[in-house]
């Protein structure tokens, strides 16, 4: 089952600037979380485990889609 729910963790300001945005994609089959972070990121925040991937480029655009929908803009 695969949840297209981006979550987006924001970092400082002074952060930011020495940091890389990726999203990534849980490939646990009961989770299938796809988020976007700052920097490298060690578990997913949904279900806690480590089985991640790159999303690929459609996954990061429909994570973008939605944030655009609940936030506006990106």
């Amino acid at each position: 089952m695969l949840y297209w729910v981006c979550n987006r963790k924001l970092p400082s300001k002074g952060e930011a600037n020495n940091m890389a945005k990726h999203f990534y994609t849980c490939q646990e089959p009961d989770c299938g979380f796809v988020f976007e972070r700052y920097g490298e990121v060690a578990a997913c925040p949904r279900c806690g485990r480590r089985n991640l991937r790159p999303a690929t480029p459609e996954e990061q655009q429909k994570c973008i889609e939605q944030l655009r929908q609940i936030h506006g803009k990106v």
